[in-house]
This record gives structure tokens, sequence and C-alpha cells, in this order.
């Protein structure tokens, strides 16, 4: 696609503002593995007092990693909005995420560990899938224009990272943790390793989106 001056610059500084919001998302889930690991250790610690306030941690560490995950999704949504002319692929990954956000708070009013409950989850996992593969493949129209090739093989990294990510999180879903401690012990391992493969997505994203703005930023 041929883009004016105009594009270009709204281009690439929506890009710019989705990778700010993936930072601040990014710091989330690191606050969120810090949880995990919070409550393992309080779940270690024999004496109660140890317990409760390893438990007073994990909240306030859980309440902090949500806003903080709030605000860096509100970012990227904006950005994705200011997106939505260029191209219509752009378009409806702004449009999905919309319901993803739905899908979202609907698994936060339902009890959790239902059924319906992790219906919704999966549903709100697929959703971000898609997200993700709107904005790839419309980026990469744009940087297919531009001759840069590596930034799209480095989409296509993130793509599949962030499938077995998603894929690994939905099996972990279905692993129960009741049946002793073997098996909690299988499901935190496999998480942990999950968590590795989500910071590496997360990783490869962050470049994504940098490479692709810097992309845009040069040609115009």
């Amino acid at each position: 696609m041929m883009m004016d001056f105009g594009q270009k610059a709204r281009v690439e500084r929506q890009l710019r503002e989705m990778w700010k919001g993936n930072v601040i998302s990014m710091t989330a889930a690191i606050i969120t593995v810090v949880v995990v690991l919070v409550s393992l250790l309080s779940a270690a610690v024999n004496p109660l007092t140890g317990v409760m306030g390893g438990l007073a941690v994990v909240g306030i560490l859980a309440i902090v990693g949500g806003l903080v995950a709030l605000v860096g999704g509100i970012i990227y949504l904006v950005a994705l909005y200011g997106l939505r002319e260029v191209l219509p692929d752009y378009r409806t990954a702004f449009l999905i995420s919309i319901g993803n956000v739905i899908a979202s708070l609907v698994v936060e009013l339902l009890a959790s560990g239902s059924l319906l409950a992790s219906l919704m989850d999966w549903v709100s996992s697929v959703l971000s899938l898609l997200v993700m593969w709107y904005v790839l493949r419309a980026t990469g129209v744009i940087l297919a224009d531009l001759g840069r090739e590596d930034v799209i093989q480095r989409g296509r990294t993130t793509w599949r990272l962030n499938v077995a990510a998603t894929v690994g999180g939905m099996v972990s879903n279905l692993i129960p943790v009741g049946a002793g401690l073997g098996g909690l012990s299988v499901v935190l391992v496999f998480l942990l390793l999950l968590a590795v493969a989500g910071s590496f997505w997360y990783i490869g994203y962050l470049g994504y989106l940098g490479c692709a703005a810097d992309a845009v930023r040069d040609s115009v």
C-alpha cells in the first residue's frame, strides 16, 4: 500500500504507543510471576502468621499488577483505535479487542473455577490471539512496502510463540491440582515454564513493534 506523509507519521506514532502499552503490560506480567512465587513461599511456611503475611503481600501485588495491566491495556487499545483508518485489519483488531474486554469482564463476574468461567477465559485467550494476528498482518503489509522482511520474520516468530503460550495455558487449566502433591508440582512447573515462554513472547513482540515503528519513521 502507498501511504502519504501524514499516514506514515500516524502509524509510527501509534506503533510506539502500542509499544509503551506493552512495556507496561510486561511489567504487569512480571508482577504476576512475583505473585506466584510469593504464593509458593507462603504455602511452604508452616506458621499461620507467615502464611497470613504472605497472603497479604500476594493480595497487594495482585491489585498492583491488575492496575498496571489495566493501564497498559488502555494505552494499547487507544493506539489501536488511532490506526483503525489506516488498514481494515487494524480496525478488525480494535473491534476484537473490544470484544475481548467484554469477555474478560464476564470472566471476572463469574464464579472462579466454574465451567462457564473457564470457557469464557478460553474465549478471551482466542480473541487475544486474533488481535495479535490482525495487528501482525496489517503491520506486515506496511513493512512489505518498506522492504523490511527481517521485521516481518520477527512477527512470524512472535506469532508462533504466542500460539504456543496460549495453548499451553489452556492445557494447564485442564490439569487437576487436587489430586495430590505430585500433580500440583507438575502444574507449578508447567506454569513456570509457561511464564518463561510468555516473557520471550513479550520481548519478541516489543522488539517487533519497536522495529516496525523505526522502519516507518525512517521512510517518512
